[in-house]
């Protein structure tokens, strides 16, 4: 996932996921015993997170999921690792790097995540993947900003068809999701590329003109490292 993503493009992660062919929980419990550490944290997603002296690690397990309806959170049940890859939102966050003694010391990179990389681009694992869960149009724009890369062609095309899946979407998550955005280093460059992209607008029509107050606050402010660009 993530950490994948920023070990190959020489960033800092502050996150390690783990994911288990197995029982992540079991084995988080085994971790904490073994390293004086313990469990904070369960999910019904089948996660686990460990605290061992001050160092947090969240541990999966292998997954695959299905969405009945646009919206909801998935359905999950165990799966394999290659499975648990294909349910990821864009295919630089689909990476992974075996640790076991096993398996050989190479990349997991079974949907051109390592190319994307390199090319610069955010690209969704399949054509109903903002349907299935339209929070990660709002992570796309995300992405894209954080990372200096630039939507697919494809995925832009979707993520502009599948603008009223936001409606799916409670206010609670797309909260949660615009609090992130607003987390980023350059927040009003992220927002403004929303609005760019008919995003704003699209989950409420009152945002529809926000380019114009971002524009102006920008002005104001000149902490977001935008300077000419706006």
């Amino acid at each position: 996932g993530g950490a994948v993503r920023d070990l190959l493009l020489g960033r800092p992660s502050e996150d390690l996921d783990l994911v288990v062919e197995g029982d992540a929980e079991r084995l988080a419990y085994g971790i904490a015993k073994r390293l004086s550490g313990e469990v904070i944290a369960r999910s019904q997603f089948s996660t686990a997170k460990v605290k061992v002296e001050g160092v947090s690690l969240d541990l999966t397990t292998a997954r695959r999921e299905h969405y009945p309806r646009p919206g909801a959170l998935p359905q999950i049940a165990p799966g394999t690792m290659e499975e648990d890859l294909a349910r990821r939102d864009f295919s630089i966050n689909a990476m992974a790097f075996p640790l076991h003694t096993e398996a050989p010391a190479q990349l997991l990179d079974l949907h051109g995540g390592r190319s994307d990389l390199d090319r610069g681009l955010i690209r969704v694992l399949h054509e109903k993947s903002f349907v299935d869960d339209a929070t990660r149009i709002l992570r796309a724009v995300r992405y894209e900003q954080r990372l200096d890369f630039h939507l697919e062609e494809g995925t832009e095309a979707l993520l502009r068809r599948d603008l009223p899946m936001l409606d799916t979407i409670s206010g609670d998550r797309l909260r949660k999701e615009l609090s992130l955005c607003l987390r980023e280093e350059h927040p009003l460059r992220l927002l403004l590329r929303g609005v760019e992209l008919e995003v704003m607008a699209a989950i409420h029509t009152s945002l529809a003109r926000a380019g114009e107050a971002i524009h102006s606050a920008a002005g104001r402010e000149g902490s977001d490292g935008m300077g000419e660009q706006v």
